[in-house]
Parts: C-alpha cells; structure tokens; sequence
C-alpha cells in the first residue's frame, strides 16, 4: 500500500513538472510564433513581394512585344466586302462592276494578325523606369526589414516587461513574507511585545503598500500577456517566462555588438531608396520630349467563302510627340519632388544621428547605473537580515525595521524602473541600427 501511494505522489510529482515545464516560453519560442501569424509582417512581406514581381517586369523592356488577335465577322458593307475578297487575294473582274461594288450582298470573313513590335529607343523611359521599380524594390525590401525589426522589438519589450514583472513580484513578495512574518509574530498588548503601536502602523501601512504595488505589477503583467497574445493569433494565456536577468536577455536577444551604430538605419535606408527613384522620375518626364524609335512586322490570315491567303508587313517605326500642353512642365515637377525627397533625407539622417548618440549615452549610463543598482540590492538585503535579527532581540524598535523595510521596497522599485528604461532604450537603439541579426 505504501509503496502505491509513493509511486502516486511520483508519478504526480512529475506530472506536475511536466506541466510546469510545458507552461514555460522561451524568446524564441515567442517570436517564432509571432513571425509565423503577425499580420503586419505579412502584410509587409507581400509589399516586397509585390515590388520584386514590378521590378522583374520592368527590367524586361527590352524584349519584344508579341500580339495575337483574331476576329470573324458578316457584312454588307461595301467597302468591307472589296477588302475582305481583296485579302483574300480572290479579286475577279465581275468584281469591278458598279453593281457589284455598290451591292455586294452580305459575306462572311475571318482574319488573325500576329504582330511584333521592339523598341529600340524610347528616350530613355524604359531604362528610367527599370532603375525606378529596382530603387522601389530596394526600399520595399529595406521597409520590411524594418518592419521586422519594429516587430522583434516590440516583442522584445513585452516579453522584457513581463520577466522584469515576474523579477519584481517575486522580490516584493519575499517583502511581503518578512513583514507578515512580524505582523504574525508580535501583537499589540502583549508585554513581550517590542513593537509600539506607531510601529505597528508602520508595519500594516508597509504591507499595504506592497500589496497595492503587487497588484498594479501583476496588471502590467498581464497587460504585456495580452501584447503578445495579440501579435501571436494566440488565446492561450497560461504560461509563463523563462526566468533571467532582464540586463542579461536583453544582450542575449539584443546583442550590441551586432549593432552597427555607424550605419543608417532600415528606414533610412528605404528613404534614400525612394530619393533614388525620383531620379528615375525625372529621366522618364525627360522622355515625353524624345522621339521614339523601333522595329515592328505584322502577319495577317485571311478566310473567306472564296479563299484563304496571308500577307504580311514590316519596317521601322517613328513616334515623337511634337505638342502636348499637358507634358509642360512636368521635368520641372519631378525636379523639384526630388529636391523635396532630398532635403527630407538630410533632415532625417540629421535626427537619426543625434538619436544614436542619446541613445548611446543613455544606454551607457543605465549599464553604469545597473551594476550599482545590483549592489546596493546585495547590500540591502544583508540589511533587512541584519535589522530583522536586531528587532528580535530589541536592539532596535520597529519604526527604525519599517524604515528598512521601505527602503528595500524603494530599491526593489529603483531596479524595475531602470529595467524597463533599459528595454526601452535597448529596443530604441535596434530601430535606429542596421541591425540585421534577427533570427528566424
């Protein structure tokens, strides 16, 4: 019977860690999940997409264009009659009468054309719009990187935000514990008690504030939960972060040495593309002035009720377009758009400049400002032992115990703050970096 019930206790034993196990999610878990049902990558992913198939296409202007059409038909028109027996090279004498030419009854024809056409100079329009859709393509391609990153980071905060949550829950709740254990410990009334009745006070307003601070904590927590949730397609909210140092994951999933500082950004990068394109634009208003040259051959078949016959025609082709009101202008459109573009390129590599260098400063500082914080986390914590082993032998009271208990409280605080800004200066850097160091 014993030896049942201990494989039971196990067997549920490992069970349970199974389950625990199974409730834990890595990062990579996390973003794997994000990559595969986020919408906006999707969305963004297609627009690059899309761009490749332009930019494929426009880069085959230089081979010809090939049409086929055919068309069967019944008439009395006499013009249509004569052309239709003359295709069909079946042109009799009795065909010239003026009886005949003004009353040919009605006839029935069918014709196919086969045609080809190749450009050989279209002022350049074609070229220009080759070089437009590939500068296209490359912001596209640079905007969804871009949006990658956006997304990575963005998971990387809520994930971030709920391990320095369930970071600090647990700290408080090791708070809460000392406090409740001399609450439960010491009563007011009692002559061994050593606590007076303002430290009493001290002590339940202490406690009170932990808790109201667990609750707020487990709300943010709850509220990152939903944040991926929601980026993931997912319902499933019962499971929880693997826990670690937030300094730590954050180089881990966000490493400063894949960072390029010096290089501009994906955003910026897909803004010089777009200038780039404009001066494609430029080059195929240009063209609207140039005269266009080429190559063309047509096959004609003809049927009827007399015969069946082919022809065909080629040569060489002219098109210049001597006046149109609605073309002026329009160089110096496009001229001026791109100065716009450019000038709005100078602005924003000016910003992102002066982005990197806070963002480096202030990164700097909170790693600075993080091993200090960790220190005086050691040393507060030998502390509260220290002064919770003075209280019990009354060598101090317990106003001076709830002062320490406030200070371990502010400090626990201190560090979640710093956390939560190194996330956020951490992710704030990857935006504006040619990072390209996320994983798949």
């Amino acid at each position: 019977m014993i030896t049942s019930i201990k494989a039971i206790l196990v067997t549920g034993l490992l069970f349970g860690l199974g389950a625990e196990a199974a409730s834990l999610k890595t990062f990579q878990e996390v973003w794997s999940s994000v990559q595969n049902n986020h919408p906006e990558l999707k969305a963004s992913e297609e627009e690059r997409l899309a761009s490749e198939s332009a930019s494929s296409r426009a880069s085959r202007h230089w081979l010809p264009e090939l049409h086929l059409s055919g068309r069967g038909y019944s008439t009395n028109d006499p013009l249509m009659n004569f052309m239709g027996i003359l295709g069909q090279r079946s042109i009799a004498t009795a065909d010239f009468s003026p009886a005949t030419l003004n009353q040919p009854g009605s006839a029935t024809f069918g014709l196919v054309n086969l045609g080809a056409s190749l450009p050989l100079f279209e002022g350049g329009a074609s070229v220009a719009a080759s070089k437009m859709q590939e500068m296209d393509l490359q912001g596209k391609t640079e905007m969804n990187e871009a949006k990658k990153v956006e997304v990575y980071t963005e998971t990387v905060t809520s994930y971030a935000g709920i391990l320095n949550s369930e970071i600090t829950l647990d700290s408080l709740q090791d708070l809460k514990t000392s406090v409740t254990s001399v609450l439960n410990r010491y009563s007011v009334g009692s002559k061994s008690n050593p606590v007076g009745y303002s430290g009493l006070l001290g002590l339940k307003s202490t406690l009170n504030r932990i808790n109201a601070t667990l609750n707020q904590i487990k709300t943010e927590k709850q509220s990152r939960i939903a944040e991926i949730e929601n980026r993931t397609q997912s319902t499933t909210s019962d499971w929880m972060v693997k826990k670690e140092d937030v300094g730590a994951f954050l180089q881990t999933v966000l490493p400063r040495d894949q960072m390029d500082s010096a290089g501009s950004s994906h955003y910026l990068n897909a803004a010089s593309a777009q200038a780039d394109a404009m001066d494609a634009k430029v080059s195929m208003q240009r063209a609207r002035f140039m005269p266009q040259v080429g190559l063309f051959a047509d096959g004609n078949y003809y049927s009827g009720d007399r015969s069946n016959a082919t022809a065909y025609s080629g040569g060489v082709y002219l098109r210049w377009s001597l006046f149109n009101p609605r073309d002026f202008g329009s160089v110096g459109e496009e001229q001026h758009r791109k100065l716009a573009a450019d000038h709005s390129l100078q602005v924003a590599k000016i910003n992102e400049k002066l982005a990197k260098t806070e963002t480096e400063s202030a990164l700097k500082a909170i790693l600075e400002n993080e091993k200090i914080l960790k220190d005086s986390t050691s040393l507060m914590n030998e502390q509260v032992a220290t002064a919770s082993r003075l209280f019990q032998s009354g060598s101090i009271n317990a106003l001076q115990l709830v002062e320490v208990y406030n200070r371990r409280a502010d400090l626990i605080l201190q560090l979640k703050e710093l956390n939560q800004n190194h996330i956020q200066v951490r992710t704030g850097l990857a935006k504006i970096s040619n990072w390209k160091g996320i994983t798949p």
